[in-house]
């Protein structure tokens, strides 16, 4: 394969109120980032979920540099 366009990594994301932890508006929660919310602070709750969103695009990406390297396809890894 001489190139490669893109890769989607899921089609629509969102998160369910009614599963854990957004099922809870009490006790705190550290998540994989390391960081720990208030589930009963809205803001928190609110920045908790962004920061979800931006550790798992981090982590996605930084797995694809990863096997795009091991194919040895490093120019597809330059800036558009």
């Amino acid at each position: 394969m001489d190139a490669i366009l893109a890769y989607q990594l899921k089609e629509e994301a969102y998160f369910e109120e009614d599963q854990p932890p957004l099922n809870s508006t009490s006790g705190e929660v550290t998540l994989a980032n390391g960081r720990t919310y208030s589930l009963a602070d809205p803001g928190q709750r609110r920045t908790m979920m962004e920061d979800s969103w931006l550790y798992y695009i981090e982590q996605v990406t930084a797995q694809s540099r990863t096997w795009i390297h091991r194919a040895g396809h490093d120019g597809l890894l330059r800036a558009a």
